[in-house]
């Protein structure tokens, strides 16, 4: 997250010093880009996959830019969720934690291999881009003789950009080449940062409402083992939990557990919505500009002439985008999906048993729980998979308008 200036750390001493370093070198990078990519786009109108290229980038500059402005914007939220993620899940009974284990495990495991395949893609994506494309393009097409196009733009650099150095001298193609890889670092490591971020702090939640809900279900065992512990009663011993009401102690007990489960459930409710606030712009932006991608994207899959290299570059962005959107409308699908299974279990515990301040908050519980915690875009789009289908319909729409106006 420090190397990406997703979430610099502002300590003092050394390392605030190193934030302020990287600070001056990211506004310097995100400035030249978006600087470079728009006029690469104005001055190479002849060659459409040149042209969508550098508008693709500039797009993914938007996007990276707006990570890192929405989180340290919401620092005080980010680190707040920070906080309850290094913490860990909460503690209960070792019973409860042990019927936990393999749903954690299995959370655990997924959330490694989506972190490793995001990593992995976007990196590979990187690697094409920069390396592999141009060397393919270098292939069918030989060495470009012409340093320039018409309108200024530098068609030897790995990716063809107008550069205010220019690349017909050493050194000047050498800074090009330079602030070129300083760019793709910037916008791959953002994009990776917030995605891990997103997919950290989703499986979280998810996990913590699966926790929660393995808790309710578990609220008679859990009462029993309170009983005999607090009363020195042989654990073997049978106890009935629905002749609770003839047994003040035990339902004292009963109501402790409910206490346990209303402050889990308030952590979870704290958190869900500082993370809703971090990642509202965030991901808003990500579904606008990815939809803008992937219809650029499709038209210069299919009508674009020109590098193969170029052409190959296109195919793994959109796919990227594609993937990305993916991503955000499965987060918040499992969130909301967790949400339901919670609200099964707690109208399913016997709240009849308990006396009047326990079935109060019980009450302010299942109130709350009729809000679903769904993850909003903007405040206003819901991540699900809902949207993704709404998505892919609108980008359809985006194609054939940028089809017909071309």
């Amino acid at each position: 997250m420090q190397l990406s200036f997703v979430y610099p750390d502002i300590r003092k001493g050394f390392h605030r010093y190193i934030s302020i370093a990287q600070g001056i070198v990211f506004t310097f990078t995100v400035g030249y880009a978006l600087i470079v990519f728009s006029l690469t786009v104005i001055k190479i109108p002849e060659d459409l996959l040149i042209a969508s290229q550098g508008l693709h980038f500039f797009i993914l500059q938007v996007a990276t830019l707006t990570v890192v402005l929405s989180t340290n914007a919401r620092r005080n939220q980010y680190k707040y969720v920070h906080k309850i993620i290094g913490i860990g899940p909460v503690e209960y009974d070792e019973e409860t934690k042990n019927g936990m284990k393999t749903v954690q495990e299995k959370l655990n495991k997924r959330k490694n291999f989506l972190i490793s395949g995001i990593i992995g893609y976007l990196v590979f994506v990187a690697i094409v881009t920069v390396i592999i494309a141009p060397f393919i393009d270098s292939l069918t097409n030989g060495r470009n003789e012409n340093i320039y196009s018409p309108g200024g733009v530098s068609l030897n650099l790995p990716v063809p950009l107008w550069s205010p150095f220019g690349t017909d001298t050493t050194w000047g193609y050498l800074i090009s080449l330079i602030m070129e890889l300083l760019c793709a670092y910037e916008m791959t490591s953002i994009a990776v940062a917030g995605d891990v971020a997103l997919l950290v702090s989703t499986q979280y939640l998810t996990m913590e409402l699966q926790l929660l809900t393995t808790a309710l279900k578990k609220m008679p065992e859990r009462t029993v083992r309170i009983y005999k512990s607090n009363h020195n009663i042989d654990p073997e011993k049978y106890i009935n939990v629905n002749y609770m009401r003839d047994n003040g102690q035990l339902l004292k007990c009963y109501g402790y557990c409910l206490k346990e489960t209303a402050v889990h459930y308030q952590k979870i409710i704290k958190a869900f919505a500082d993370i809703n606030v971090v990642i509202s712009v965030p991901t808003f932006v990500g579904y606008f500009c990815g939809s803008i991608v992937i219809a650029i994207s499709a038209i210069v899959m299919i009508f674009g002439k020109g590098n193969i290299g170029t052409l190959i570059t296109s195919i793994f962005l959109f796919f990227g985008e594609v993937l990305n959107m993916l991503m955000l409308s499965w987060s918040g699908e499992q969130l909301h999906s967790g949400n339901n299974e919670f609200i099964k279990a707690l109208y399913s515990t016997k709240w009849y048993y308990a006396n009047k301040e326990e079935a109060l908050t019980l009450r302010i519980i299942m109130n709350r729980s009729q809000r679903p915690l769904t993850l909003l875009a903007g405040g206003m789009i819901p991540l699900n998979f809902e949207t993704f289908s709404n998505v892919g319909i609108n980008i359809h729409s985006l194609f054939l308008d940028i089809h017909y106006s071309l």
